[in-house]
This record gives C-alpha cells, structure tokens and sequence, in this order.
C-alpha cells in the first residue's frame, strides 16, 4: 500500500514539474565583457536591423522606432516596465540617450513528431506495448512555430552593441488566451530575457 502511495506521489510531482517547465520560455543573452554597464541611465528606442548594418557591430540609428502590431507594442510596453524597474529612464531623443534599444520578432516553423503505441490481441492474450516486443506504433509530425523577440542594447555614443537577449515562445501558446493574459505572459516573458541586464 506504502510502495503504490509513494509511486503515485512521485509521479504526481513529476507531472507538475514537466507541466511548469513547459510554461517557461528559453532565453538568451551575450554581452561586452569590457564594457561598463553601470554609466549607463537613459534609453531611446530606434528601428530593427537594417540590411546594411547586417554583417556589422555598428548600428544605423537614424530610423525611429514604429510599432506595428499589437503583440510588439505589449513587448515595447513591457521592455520600458521592465528598465523603469530597474531605475533606468526614457528619453525625448536618440542624441540624449546613454543607450538605445532595438527590437524585433523572428518567427521559424519546428516539427515534433508525436508516436502512439498500441497492443493488439485479445483479452487475456493481448501483448502490452510496454511489456511484449509485439506492438504497433503510429507516428504524427506536427509542425508549429516559434516566435522569437530579440532586443539589442546600444551604445549611444560608439553606436555599438553591448547587450543582446531573446525570448522565444511558441505562437500557438497564446491561442486562446484573453488579451489580458497575453499582456502577462509577454511581460513575463520580457523579464526573463532582461533578467540578465546590465551584467552584474
């Protein structure tokens, strides 16, 4: 009775933990190592990457920044929570800035193949799947998208690079959710990817 209890709760807790997991999106980051993050006090936002700058640290600032969809101005709103937070301050202009902020989204299609195993007989002299090596399985490829915010952290002086962070999330996540939990999970989002920033 004690061993059955004792399974049961183990793989009860197993359950929660996978099942928490899969809510939390996978960030990254990279940074400067020589650069000092502590004089940094003020932002402004500036357009994504352009073509021109693509194979470059230097960053053409001359494009403000537009907002497009809604799901990118939940990410802008978040970012600037997130940095006020933080103590940092947004500025009236690209020129005041002591740093500047780019963002965009990058979306790419994954597949995930999902296999079902089945017995086959009859009762009693069924084979289980799981005991006998007589079974059937049956494979279905799903394909899915990733959604992917990146967010650059530039020098307002040398117009370089000095922090860089993603998040990415599954698209379909946000499927059925209100607009309300939407903006809680974009924000949830973005704290994990700025959690990072500035480098201790």
């Amino acid at each position: 009775m004690v061993p059955n209890l004792f399974k049961t709760v183990l793989v009860s807790l197993f359950t929660v933990i996978a099942f928490s997991c899969s809510f939390i999106p996978p960030t990254t980051s990279d940074y400067d190592v020589d650069y000092n993050f502590s004089t940094l006090k003020s932002y402004a936002w500036i357009a994504k990457r352009s073509q021109s700058d693509e194979d470059s640290n230097k960053v053409d600032t001359k494009t403000v920044m537009n907002v497009t969809t809604l799901r990118q101005k939940r990410q802008i709103s978040a970012v600037e929570l997130i940095l006020s937070k933080k103590g940092f301050i947004k500025s009236d202009s690209i020129g005041n800035a002591d740093f500047l902020i780019r963002s965009h989204n990058v979306t790419d299609k994954q597949k995930k193949v999902e296999v079902f195993y089945s017995a086959w007989g009859y009762y009693p002299y069924y084979h289980s799947p799981y005991i006998f090596p007589h079974r059937i399985s049956n494979s279905i490829e799903k394909e899915y998208q990733i959604g992917t915010q990146v967010v650059d952290i530039i020098d307002g002086k040398s117009r370089e690079v000095i922090w860089r962070g993603s998040v990415s999330q599954r698209l379909d996540f946000y499927k059925n959710h209100t607009p309300e939990r939407r903006n809680e999970r974009i924000m949830i989002n973005v704290e994990l990817m700025l959690k990072s920033f500035p480098p201790n």
